[in-house]
């Protein structure tokens, strides 16, 4: 019962893809997007902490999001760091 209330209440998200251009009806192209930090993890055995985990959590999203946005990540990441660098040595 509760589940079939749950499913009523939000009846109108369900295909919201049939009225939104551009939207997938599936999450293909979002369970693509994880699939080389999949592998990777798997190659590597995983990771041996949470920071660890995190580290590379953070670092395939910033990879996969400038791979979309057509940037080179390696030059995205080095400008943000240098960034901070110069912001930190600066006087306030």
């Amino acid at each position: 019962m509760r589940m079939a209330q749950h499913l009523w209440q939000h009846i109108d998200q369900f295909f919201t893809f049939r009225s939104v251009p551009g939207l997938d009806a599936t999450n293909w192209r979002a369970e693509l997007a994880l699939r080389f930090g999949v592998i990777l993890r798997k190659f590597w055995g995983g990771n041996r902490t949470w920071a660890g985990a995190e580290a590379q959590a953070v670092l395939m999203s910033v990879w996969r999001t400038c791979r979309q946005r057509s940037v080179v990540a390696l030059d995205s990441v080095s400008e943000r760091l240098r960034d901070r660098v110069i912001s930190a040595a600066l006087p306030p």
